[in-house]
């Protein structure tokens, strides 16, 4: 048979050398990536964790301190622009919308950030940013007046943060209701929710917001004109918000309180010098929302001074910074105001114009079919907390239902078990007993063999002495005649006694306590009857008895009358073996 061979493949050693070499490359690049992609995982990490510590610090220091609060706003951009994390960049965009809002006034600022975190939201599934960049639309919204869609605004972040239980967010959200409840002149639902921001801001410990609700239930009770309790609320939000160096709560409290003397007490002079003051904070601050306040409360002041010219320059102004900022509310205000000043100067074209004016500014944000889709949403959002509150209530329920019909389960099974088991123990228990019976009446059958065994040994003996009985007869002298009947004596009684003690031991074996509780009872009988009475225990009969006794019948039965008499059986109808089975 041939032999096949392969053919040998000669490779040089240059294609050698370039194979090892792109391996040791590509071994190199690969090492090198993975590195790279380690690093990277760990950089977005570390700037991550960063991002979320320079937050921490823009939401504390934003609003109070600004400038420091905007420092680290530039950084965390910075970083969200670097890993370009959309998430990261939405919440910048939310800080500088707030920023925008309420630390400058500037409402189209606002809403600018605040549509382009918008923008950026709708393509990743956060809610709590959809929550926040709803609540800082709804913030927008109020602040120029239009509280239908303000509400709507904070219904749909309310939704969220109920929800997933944020009570930080929720404090807020809840003073916001409250701020659009008042524009929409609904008060009672204002202080309603008023009272649940408190309570969750005494709850978390948040200074800040607390005095916020305080100054906006301080409004309220100026809206039901009880100016006093107004003017206690305003006094405990200024001093909170002087301890915490917040301008724009200084400001709003001032402002207020002056109105309160205004119109309380028609304390002019005071009123003045609060909303003075109130204009300065303004200027200093840079807010426009508060120049616009402040001004038309000076008008209001001059007015009432009879300078026209001065109450309607503070007018003019005033105007001019509401229509270029969208501040709807404030327009309708000094719209009003501008009306009296020409009315008051007999310019009636003017004021009718200004009149219309301030009607059309002021019913397109509050008319008849505003409070009613308003009456809707709030019994919506009423309706759909409720339903929620229903649905965690038949959750409880059927959890605990389903609890007990666990705990029901676990008995019912127990109890099986523990039923089947004491059965098995009782089965046991019979096995036990019947294994015991079967065991004793062993006992006794052999008992009673050995009996018989050594009742046939003594048959031999009492043969044998027999027969030495007749050698006895033959003719043998007086001293060999003596040895042989006491041989014969000898015999019998060590017999009977090897007999006998055979007879107990093997007995005392099967019965152990027979004889004790015999005796315990009838401490009388003999040994001949403790022996009868085993024997009758044996169930044996009278010709056994006999047979084993050596007696006759009628000593047998003489025997057995003695023995009913010491058992007190005398006159009793009672079976003497049945009365012996009780021991």
């Amino acid at each position: 048979m041939m032999k096949k061979y392969l053919p040998k493949i000669k490779i040089n050693r240059n294609v050698w050398f370039f194979i090892v070499s792109i391996l040791v490359i590509t071994g190199i690049l690969l090492t090198i990536l993975i590195i790279h992609h380690q690093t990277s995982i760990t950089e977005n990490q570390k700037n991550k964790s960063k991002f979320k510590e320079l937050l921490k610090i823009v939401d504390k220091e934003l609003y109070l301190r600004p400038k420091i609060g905007l420092k680290y706003l530039d950084s965390a951009n910075i970083i969200a622009n670097s890993t370009n994390d959309n998430s990261s960049k939405i919440w910048v965009l939310i800080y500088k919308a707030k920023y925008e809002l309420e630390n400058k006034g500037s409402v189209d600022q606002a809403e600018k950030y605040n549509d382009q975190a918008w923008a950026r939201v709708q393509n990743i599934n956060d809610e709590q940013l959809i929550a926040l960049v709803k609540e800082n639309r709804g913030n927008c919204y109020s602040a120029k007046g239009e509280y239908e869609k303000a509400f709507i605004s904070f219904t749909d972040a309310l939704r969220y943060f109920e929800r997933s239980k944020d009570e930080k967010n929720l404090s807020k959200v809840y003073n916001n209701v409250g701020i659009a409840f008042i524009g929409l002149e609904q008060p009672p639902k204002a202080i309603e929710y008023f009272n649940k921001s408190l309570g969750l801001c005494k709850k978390l410990g948040d200074s800040l917001t607390e005095y916020k609700v305080l100054l906006h239930i301080g409004v309220y009770y100026q809206n039901i004109r009880n100016y006093s309790t107004s003017t206690a609320y305003y006094l405990k939000a200024l001093d909170g918000f002087k301890h915490v160096n917040d301008s724009t709560g200084i400001f709003s409290a001032i402002i207020n309180i002056g109105y309160n003397f205004l119109y309380q007490d028609n304390n002019i002079k005071k009123a003045f010098s609060y909303f003075q003051e109130a204009y300065e904070y303004s200027i200093k601050g840079n807010n426009r929302k508060m120049k616009i306040v402040a001004l038309i409360n000076i008008g209001d002041i001059y007015l009432r001074m009879n300078n026209v010219g001065r109450a309607r320059d503070a007018y003019e102004k005033s105007l001019k910074l509401s229509q270029s900022e969208g501040f709807r509310g404030q327009k309708a205000a000094v719209l009003q105001s501008l009306s009296e000043v020409e009315k008051d100067a007999g310019n009636w074209k003017r004021a009718f114009e200004l009149q219309g004016q301030y009607y059309q500014t002021r019913d397109s944000s509050l008319n008849g079919e505003t409070q009613k889709k308003i009456s809707e949403l709030q019994m919506k959002y009423d309706n759909e907390k409720r339903q929620q509150e229903i649905k965690i209530q038949q959750q409880r329920k059927d959890f605990l239902i389903l609890i007990i019909i666990l705990i029901l389960l676990s008995g019912i099974i127990s109890a099986i078990l523990l039923l089947s088991r004491q059965r098995i123990k009782m089965k046991n228990i019979r096995l036990e007993k019947k294994q015991l019976t079967d065991e004793i009446e062993f006992k006794n059958k052999e008992l009673v063999t050995n009996v018989m065994s050594l009742l046939k040994k003594n048959e031999f003996i009492d043969e044998a002495t027999n027969r030495l009985l007749e050698i006895e007869n033959g003719p043998m002298n007086e001293d060999r005649k003596g040895q042989i009947l006491n041989l014969i004596k000898q015999m019998q009684k060590g017999s009977e006694e090897e007999i006998w003690k055979e007879f107990e031991t093997r007995f005392q074996q099967v019965h152990n306590a027979f004889y004790e509780h015999l005796l315990n009872q009838f401490p009388t009988l003999s040994p001949s009857e403790l022996r009868l009475c085993a024997f009758l225990r044996l169930n044996l009969s009278t010709k056994e008895i006999c047979k084993i006794t050596g007696q006759n019948t009628a000593s047998l039965n003489v025997a057995r009358v003695r023995l009913r008499k010491k058992l007190g059986l005398s006159n009793s109808p009672v079976n003497l073996v049945t009365f012996l089975h009780q021991f």
